[in-house]
Parts: structure tokens; C-alpha cells; sequence
């Protein structure tokens, strides 16, 4: 915006006390008769004003002339005289502007070592033609005749020379051109367009008017050349949007110009104001231009919205112009996803992709949080509405039902409104919620009511986390000859028959699930018996479930699987080890004399009770583990996520409609509305809480001991199992003494004898290990450090209090 005649006497008059007064006096001294000075010039109308400029001349005649200053006081003398002849604000002004013209002139025109002396006035004045180089010659014939000094010359005589310069209606003529990013006549663009050359001919007060003007040209120029350029070569949409604003804006631009100067302008200044508020938007396609080489189409769209929050309004205006248009191949994007589950994004610009090299449906589409745009709401929302769409047409078959979705929102969306870009945020969020609250209440009763999902989660837990125990037992009992021999030569033909045995002799027989059920072994190698790979399996291959029940969940739950097994088959081996020493005792030692059946029975005696110590560990291990781990991680991570009433639903009845609100929000299940990235986050925060859990972890140590938990346990499952042999050991002992007594009480030969008192040793030998090797030595020590460290871990003390 131009200064005002005030505004520019302020700015000249300060420039001059600044150049005639010496830095030596002060600031504060110079800033005084600035005010002065500005306060006198600024009311020519007032009679007192010739006194006022002579109380500043009498106020620093003592302060030059007392600092030896005698001609740079004359020089201020002289200057402050000839202001006092001008009465109107236009004098005064062009006077000033006279003087500071002539002030930088001849500053240039003298070498550096004499820029910082000061001339009187006849010699500054002198140095007039150098302003001007057509009015040289005239100015040096003028001293060569003697005419009169400068100081005799009225203002008019002294400035006219300066206002020589092309008429500027010949400016005027050939400037649209230059507007218009054309070289003409007069102005020429310089080689790569960003310089525009001023003819010597214009005087300095049309050269720095066209200054302002030729940012236009120049900023026009380059921004032609950006659409030349760019125009229909871009496969990026956003950016080839970008392209048809600019060259709208442009069009706009130059009709502008043309409009401007078929009406004739008076001046090149009633031009520059003409044209002025455009400045601010081709600075704005400038710089924004600038980034189309820097940055993808994502990064490109962010730039642009940035600019719409922009204090200024002018550039705020332009920059929702930009956005709104550029915008419309990103909503177009949008538009296919939360309609159809369509990702049309060839040049990834959009917050959402696909991964060719991912396998499992739940990794294949992937949200990208780093490129969420920032005016783009709700994208969490909006990436599961376009996901479940893919997961109901595909997996689900629910092609009629999608269908009808997508009839739905595009009748919203295109007719209702012309697109997505036609709506306000307010708008779309709302469409949105709309459309996710709708899909996730039809998932969820696809999901859980027609595929009874939660039923599913339960017979994992009844199966592989073996809370059916009668079914457990039978598989063992049934199985007891085959997994005792070596995994390799176990067939696929003798597992099912044992797993059929199994189910009809417990409550298994009666699901519904039957059909599921199937057993295997796990990578079966040489040396490996049948009950260290067997795994039964709870088959989910049909769709959709068998893309919520990812192949590593199914993993995890063998690894509990094949732990739990562990202590059950233990378990299972002390019962049949307790039913055989209950057989000795009535069939062997019984009958055996009283001399040799009272030892025995002691023996039998203590083994039972170490027994009795194996079974309570187990039994108690098996509990917490089946209570306080898996149950609680169940009833934490499943039920209270699964259904928003977890104090009165009934299995039976879970998916059963309840009594609905008038509001349409309301779900009419029992059950939360989950997305299927929660669903599967769901179960596997349920088996990674149990997998975690201290007791498991193998990487949670001891405090004590400063070894894992789950190691201390297989140390200990291994004397316990060590005991099974070497008490069967000492069984086969027994049942050997037994019939070399009844042998003696027939034949008392030495050779008989011999051998009674070698098994006795045996026996005695056995019973020792059993008590003082394997229980003493070793479990009671291992027992000890297991519930040090189980003492030392605050969720884990009742387990020790237990055991």
C-alpha cells in the first residue's frame, strides 16, 4: 500500500537530519530536531512555522560551530532556509524527495574515501546531472556558459532535469505485454525469465513504481511455465488437479490485466493498484508450485491445507481455492473405499494399502498413521468401514447385503450431495459413524450370531486348555499302549481310533462341535514317543472364521497345549503308579512273612507319601494354571470385551435380540461392536496374557534364584518323572522278592537265599534313591527355590502358599 504525503515527509525529513547531523551529538540530540523538524513541515499552513525552523537552525548553530563544524553548519543552514519557502505538503515532500535522490546519487557517483565528507550545498547541488544520464551534457554546457549557480536555480529548475523520461504513456503502451510474461519493445525478460531489464531513459520515480509492478510479470512468467510444462504430464491425480487451478488462476489473472487496460489506465500506479490484491495469490502458486518436484501427492495435498489455516485472509482465501479442488482425487479415493471396499490409489497417496507380501487377511490391509492427511476425521473409522466391506463381500459371501450398502451411501453421497468434496467435515464425520456403526452391527451379527464366534473361543478353552478333564483322562487311558510307543510309527489310522474311543466314552460324545475335533502329532522324529508330540485340534477352516483364527494363534494355543499335557500326563502316570503299588501291597507284600512284609510295607509306605507330595504339586500347578491364569485371562480378555452385560447373559441366549431403544444406536445384541482388527486383537491379547504370564515366561527370572520360572517347573516335572521310573523300578523289586520267598519256603538253597539277600540289598538301594536322591536331594531343594521365587513375585504368592 503507497505512503501517504505525511507518512513520506516523516521518512525523507528523517533521512536528511540523520545525514547532516553528526553521529557525535547523540541520538538522542538527532532524534530531538527530528521531531522538531517533522512537527514544523507538518504544518506549513501555520504563521509561526519561518520561527519555528529558525529556533531549530539557532538551537544547533552553538553545537556545529562550537565542534569546529562551520560548513556543515552552512550546508544544514542553507537546506533548512529554502524548506521554509515551501507552504504546501507537495512542496515540502518533492523537495525531500529531491534531496534524498540527490543525497544516493552522489554518494555512488564518488569514490568510498569521500562518501563521508560533507559538501556545502552549491557542490551537492552541482552533482545533479549524474541522476540523470540523458540531461549530462546539458548540465555541463550549464557550467561551462556560467549560468547561474545552483543555490540561484528556483526548485522547479533544479528537479526538472531528474523528471526527464519516456512519456509514460509509452510505458503504458507496452506494459500489459510484460504483465503477460511478453517481451515488448521496452522491457525484455532476461534468459531464464526472472529478471526484467529498466531502460536508462525512466526516470528513478517510474523505475521503482515498475519494480512493484514486475513481480506480477515475473511471477506470471514462471507460473506459465510451470503449467507449459507440467499440463497433461503428471500421473499424480492431486498434483494434475493442482495444475488446472493454476492455469484457472492464471486465465483469471490475465483477463484481469486485459480488463484493466482496455479501459485505458490514467498511470502506472492506478495499474499497480488495478492488479495489487493478486499479488498475494501468485506468491501463494509460487511457492506452492516450488513443491511439486519436492513432494508425492500426500505431501503435496498437506502443503496446500496448511495454507488454509494462514493468518493472513488473502492468502487463506486462495489457499481453500487450491484446496478445495485438489482435494477432490483424494475424496474420489475415499469415495470408492467407504462405498465399495475398493482402494483405487495407483500412486499411493491415500493412508491406506495393501501388502502383496502379507499372507493372513489382517495384515494384507494396512493403515498408515503417518499419512493421515490432518483434515482427514475419523480415519480409523474410515479404514475399518472399507476393510469389513472386503471381509463381508469376500470371506463372508455377503454379497446382497453389501450390495445394498453401497446403493445406500452412493445415493447419499453423489445425489443428495455432488460428492464427498461437496460436503462440510461436519457432514462426512457424521456419514461416517453412520456408515460404521451400521457395518459393525451386521458383522457382529454375522461374526457372532451366525458363526458363533464366542461358542468357538470356548471350545478352544475346553479342548486345548483341557477344561473337559473326563475327556483328558480317556484320551490317556485309551491311548496308554499307543503313545507309549515311538512317535514315527504312530499313524494317522491309530490316533483317530483312540480319539473315538476317547469322545464315546466321555461327555464329548454329545457336542455339537464333534465334527471339529481331530488329533495329530506334532513333527514326530525318532526318539520321541507318542506322548511327547500329540496334540489334538480344534479344526476352524471354514469361512469367515478361519481368516479371525490366524495361523500363530493356533500356535500358541499348542504351546499351552503341550505344557498342560505335560502335567496331566504326569498326573495321570502317579494315579496308575499309586493303582500299581495299591496291587502289590494286597497281592505281594500281604502275602509275604511277617519278618520280611513289615519293612516292605514301610517302604511302600514312604513312597506313597513322596507320591501323594508329586500329586498335590501337580494337581495344584494344573489348578492355578487353569483358574488363575486362563480362566481369569478369559473372563478379563474375552467376556468383559466381548459383551457389555457380563452379569447376566446365558450361552444359550447370548445373541438373542434384547428389548431396543429408540434410538437406532442402540445394539441389539449383548455384545460390544467390534471391528475385526479388535476381534483378533482381542484374542490374542487373551493367549499372549496366558503365554506372558510369570509362571510361562521364559524370559521372566526368579528373584532368588535368577532362573525362569517355566525352567524350575520342567526341573521339577523331571523328578517326577524320575520317580515313575524309579518306582516302577522298585515295584518290579518287590514283585522279584516276592517269589524268591515263596521259592525259599520250598527250596532253602544257598543259591535261593543268595538271592533273596542280593534283591534286598536292591530294594534297600531303590527305596534310598527314591527318598533321599530324587525326593530329598533334589525336589524337596528344587521345591524350595521354586517358592522362594514365587514368594518374592507379589501376583504369584498364593501359588507358593498352595503348593
Amino acid at each position: 500500500m503507497a505512503l501517504t504525503k505525511e507518512q513520506l515527509i516523516k521518512l525523507y525529513s528523517n533521512r536528511l537530519v540523520k545525514a547532516l547531523i553528526p553521529v557525535e551529538f547523540g541520538e538522542a540530540f538527532i532524534q530531538s530536531i527530528t521531531n522538531d523538524l517533522q512537527t514544523t513541515l507538518l504544518h506549513p499552513a501555520n504563521a509561526t512555522e519561518p520561527c519555528d525552523l529558525q529556533t531549530i537552525v539557532t538551537k544547533l548553530k552553538v553545537q556545529f560551530l562550537s565542534n569546529n563544524l562551520k560548513n556543515e553548519w552552512v550546508e544544514f543552514q542553507n537546506i533548512v532556509n529554502s524548506l521554509s519557502r515551501f507552504k504546501s505538503l507537495d512542496q515540502i515532500c518533492n523537495y525531500l524527495a529531491f534531496l534524498d535522490a540527490l543525497r544516493d546519487n552522489n554518494q555512488q557517483q564518488q569514490p568510498q574515501h569521500a562518501q563521508n565528507h560533507h559538501h556545502n550545498p552549491e557542490e551537492v547541488l552541482s552533482s545533479v546531472s549524474s541522476m540523470s544520464p540523458s540531461k549530462q551534457t546539458h548540465a555541463q554546457q550549464q557550467q561551462h556558459h556560467n549560468l547561474p549557480s545552483a543555490s540561484a536555480l528556483t526548485l522547479s529548475q533544479l528537479i526538472e532535469p531528474y523528471y526527464d523520461t519516456l512519456p509514460e504513456q509509452t510505458i503504458l503502451t507496452y506494459l500489459p505485454y510484460t504483465l503477460l510474461g511478453l517481451d515488448s519493445k521496452i522491457f525484455t525478460f532476461s534468459n531464464d525469465f526472472k529478471r526484467l531489464e529498466i531502460p536508462q531513459d525512466i526516470n528513478n520515480s517510474f523505475s521503482s513504481l515498475l519494480r512493484q509492478v514486475f513481480e506480477f510479470a515475473i511471477l506470471y512468467k514462471q507460473l506459465l511455465m510451470v503449467v507449459e510444462k507440467y499440463k497433461g504430464t503428471l500421473q499424480l491425480a492431486i498434483k494434475t488437479a493442482y495444475i488446472a487451478v493454476l492455469e484457472s488462476q492464471l486465465t483469471e489473472y490475465a483477463n484481469l490485466v486485459n480488463h484493466v487496460f482496455n479501459n485505458q489506465p490514467s498511470s502506472i500506479l492506478a495499474v499497480y493498484n488495478s492488479i495489487f490484491p493478486w499479488i498475494f495469490k501468485l506468491r501463494f502458486l509460487y511457492r506452492v508450485s516450488n513443491k511439486l518436484t519436492q513432494c508425492d501427492g500426500y505431501e503435496f495435498l498437506a502443503v496446500i491445507y496448511n495454507f488454509t489455516k494462514h493468518g493472513d485472509l488473502r492468502i487463506k482465501e486462495i489457499a481453500n481455492i487450491a484446496f478445495n479442488e485438489v482435494v477432490k482425487p483424494y475424496y474420489n479415493i475415499l469415495e470408492h473405499w467407504i462405498i465399495k471396499g475398493e482402494l483405487i490409489d495407483n500412486n499411493n497417496e491415500f493412508f491406506i494399502r495393501f501388502d502383496p507380501q502379507e499372507n493372513e487377511f489382517n495384515n494384507i490391509i494396512r493403515l498408515l498413521p503417518e499419512r493421515v492427511p490432518e483434515f482427514m476425521k475419523l480415519s480409523d473409522k474410515i479404514f475399518q468401514i472399507g476393510k469389513t466391506l472386503i471381509f463381508l463381500n469376500k470371506y463372508c459371501r455377503e454379497l446382497k447385503w453389501v450390495n445394498q450398502f453401497n446403493v445406500k451411501y452412493s445415493t447419499i453421497v453423489f445425489s443428495n450431495y455432488h460428492g464427498l468434496a461437496s460436503m462440510s467435515t461436519n457432514e462426512i464425520m457424521e456419514l461416517i459413524n453412520s456408515q460404521y456403526h451400521e457395518i459393525l452391527s451386521f458383522l457382529t451379527q454375522i461374526i457372532q450370531g451366525d458363526n458363533r464366534m464366542f461358542t468357538h473361543f470356548c471350545n478352544f478353552k475346553r479342548f486345548y486348555f483341557m477344561e473337559t478333564n473326563e475327556f483328558i483322562d480317556a484320551l490317556m487311558i485309551r491311548g496308554l499302549n499307543v503313545f507309549n510307543d515311538s512317535a514315527v510309527n504312530i499313524s494317522s489310522t491309530y490316533l483317530s481310533k483312540v480319539l473315538q474311543e476317547a469322545v464315546q466314552i466321555s461327555s464329548v460324545k454329545n457336542s455339537e462341535y464333534l465334527n471339529r475335533l481331530d488329533s495329530r502329532l506334532l513333527n514326530p522324529q525318532h526318539g520321541n514317543l507318542g506322548w511327547e508330540t500329540f496334540t489334538i485340534e480344534y479344526k476352524i477352516d471354514d469361512l469367515p472364521m478361519s481368516y479371525l483364527f490366524e495361523g500363530k494363534q493356533h500356535l500358541k494355543y499348542l504351546k499351552i497345549f503341550h505344557f498342560l499335557w505335560k502335567l496331566r500326563n504326569l498326573s495321570h502316570l502317579l494315579n496308575l503308579n499309586f493303582d500299581m503299588f495299591n496291587e502289590l501291597n494286597h497281592n505281594v507284600v500281604r502275602e509275604l512273612p511277617n519278618r520280611n512284609k513289615k519293612p516292605l510295607s514301610k517302604s511302600i509306605g514312604i513312597i506313597s507319601v513322596i507320591r501323594n507330595q508329586f500329586s498335590l504339586f501337580l494337581n495344584e500347578l494344573i489348578a492355578y494354571l487353569s483358574y488363575e491364569v486362563i480362566e481369569d485371562s478369559f473372563q478379563k480378555f474375552i467376556v468383559k470385551k466381548l459383551f457389555y452385560n457380563t452379569e447376566t447373559f446365558l450361552m444359550n441366549k447370548l445373541f438373542l435380540p434384547i428389548e431396543q431403544d429408540q434410538d437406532q444406536n442402540q445394539n441389539q445384541f449383548n455384545v460390544n461392536l467390534l471391528t475385526i482388527d479388535e476381534l483378533v486383537e482381542m484374542h490374542g491379547s487373551y493367549l499372549d496374557n496366558i503365554i506372558n504370564n510369570n509362571l510361562l515366561n521364559e524370559k521372566y527370572k526368579g528373584m532368588e534364584t535368577s532362573l525362569s520360572l517355566i525352567d524350575q517347573i520342567y526341573d521339577l516335572l523331571q523328578t517326577i518323572f524320575e520317580f515313575i521310573n524309579t518306582s516302577q523300578e522298585y515295584y518290579s523289586l518287590v514283585v522279584n522278592y516276592g517269589l524268591v520267598l515263596q521259592s525259599e519256603q520250598v527250596n532253602r538253597s544257598f543259591a535261593i537265599q543268595q538271592d533273596g539277600e542280593d534283591l534286598e540289598f536292591q530294594l534297600h538301594k531303590v527305596k534310598n534313591k527314591i527318598y533321599k536322591d530324587i525326593y530329598q536331594r533334589d525336589f524337596q531343594l528344587q521345591l524350595k527355590d521354586f517358592k522362594d521365587d514365587l514368594n518374592r513375585d507379589y501376583n504369584l504368592k498364593e501359588l507358593s502358599k498352595m503348593l
